[in-house]
């Protein structure tokens, strides 16, 4: 009887150790990255690399975005941050290997791998924060014109023909 447990247990244990990989078990299908600017409350429209409209938002916002292209390979973003009066500026999202796909090496194998690579946890944002700083745009202005300051005495201008 207990010899059974132990062999039922074992069986679990290994079905649940071949049918995913360490990085979809531990890290999932989609990224969390938080987006901020100076100033805030500007436009974020985040882009894929097909040029697909992922999302709309404002600063501060935390987006969860896929970890796999739709074909294969990583995901790719473009974060575009506008506010009026300050020149847009366009910030990429690229990944690199999540580092939990090692876990596969040890427990997952070729499956773990194969898992990780389907569900696109095999990769990770490089970056989980985006912090950017607008800069202002800055628009024609006249001279100001000169003050006298309270020492002086200013003199009539005459003209001399």
């Amino acid at each position: 009887m207990k010899t059974e447990r132990l062999s039922c247990a074992a069986v679990v244990i290994v079905a649940a150790w071949l049918s995913g990989g360490c990085a979809s078990i531990i890290s999932g299908r989609t990224a969390t990255v938080k987006i901020d600017s100076r100033p805030s409350e500007a436009d974020v429209v985040i882009h894929d690399k097909h040029g697909n409209e992922v999302l709309k938002t404002q600063t501060p916002a935390t987006v969860e975005l896929r970890r796999k292209d739709r074909f294969i390979g990583p995901a790719k973003y473009t974060a575009t941050i506008e506010k009026p009066g300050f020149k847009p500026a366009t910030v990429p999202i690229h990944s690199t290997v999540n580092p939990w796909v090692l876990g596969n090496v040890a427990f997952g194998g070729v499956i773990g791998l194969a898992v990780d690579n389907a569900t696109g946890a095999a990769w990770k944002p490089k970056v989980a924060s985006v912090q950017q700083d607008l800069e202002p745009i800055y628009t024609a202005q006249l001279p100001a014109s000169p003050r006298s300051s309270s020492h002086e005495q200013v003199e009539p201008a005459t003209a001399i023909y």
